[in-house]
């Protein structure tokens, strides 16, 4: 099983190419090419942007390291100015060598999902459908993800779109297509009062794709595993149970950039990658 890690904590300090190096030199066999945020990758969007990725590219080829997945630009939108940058960021990442790339679905505002959930089900099949040709043409699955909302009445992390796997398993199964397929982000799923492991067990074969991240199931905090809440004991046999076989894709990206001075953090990257080769082999272990 693969190594990889998303690349958003780190360029808050650093360049598009200085975070995929800290990652290459820190001995990760691939990244996740963060195209939102304000990132460079998301700010090509708006140029030439395929010269971006061209640079990218090779420049993650002279370090022998590979873009496996992407994370296209949010909020997601039916039309206009954000669904264009989504479709650009699925060519993007198609180029640079990415299997996949996560879309997230259109979602509520935190003023009530169970209202609206009817009518985000029908919004999101039109808006995953409308990329389904796109992720033909040039050769990328697109993953969906559970997400959350936030009540700001009362200041909680409230369930939203593909919050659980009942529903999520849904979206996948009426979608249809090969090109659809399922991110269990396990941060997410904490903090709805529900876990990674059960959505992994109802989601099976769906699941290609992960976003690893610790939480202490109050924030979305994005850090390494063993550093909160999570079982990861239980998230690996999990994965083992249901014979996951894409990468084990970190989104922990807060344990690099809110307190770590800039020249730690290719010490902090290292410790990184050896805690992910050691839940690597744990998984396997569980396997066997």
């Amino acid at each position: 099983m693969k190594l990889s890690s998303g690349i958003y904590g780190l360029i808050r300090r650093f360049s598009d190419k200085e975070a995929i190096k800290i990652l290459a030199d820190a001995g990760f066999d691939g990244f996740d090419l963060t195209i939102s945020y304000g990132s460079e990758a998301e700010k090509s969007l708006e140029n030439d942007y395929m010269k971006y990725a061209e640079e990218i590219k090779q420049y993650a080829n002279s370090l022998g390291i590979e873009c496996v997945q992407a994370h296209a630009p949010q909020p997601s939108r039916e039309d206009g100015e954000y669904y264009d940058k989504i479709v650009r960021a699925i060519e993007l990442a198609a180029y640079v060598g990415a299997k996949i790339i996560v879309v997230h679905p259109i979602k509520d505002e935190g003023d009530g999902f169970q209202w609206q959930k009817q009518s985000l089900f029908e919004k999101n099949m039109r808006f995953y459908k409308s990329l389904i040709p796109y992720a033909e043409k040039y050769n990328i699955k697109i993953a969906i993800e559970n997400i959350y909302s936030f009540d700001k009445r009362r200041n909680v992390v409230v369930s939203s779109v593909c919050s659980h796997g009942d529903e999520f398993s849904e979206y996948i199964d009426v979608l249809n297509s090969e090109y659809i397929v399922a991110c269990v982000d396990t941060g997410h799923a904490a903090l709805v009062s529900d876990s990674a492991q059960n959505l992994l067990r109802i989601l099976g074969k769906r699941v290609q794709a992960l976003h690893v991240h610790d939480v202490d199931c109050v924030g979305d905090n994005h850090t390494l595993p063993y550093t909160r809440l999570l079982d990861w004991d239980d998230i690996c046999k999990t994965l083992a149970e249901v014979g996951y076989e894409g990468c084990f894709n970190y989104e922990a990206g807060n344990f690099y950039s809110r307190y770590m001075e800039d020249d730690f953090i290719p010490v902090a990257a290292k410790f990184a990658e050896q805690v992910g080769r050691s839940l690597i082999r744990k998984i396997e272990r569980f396997r066997h």
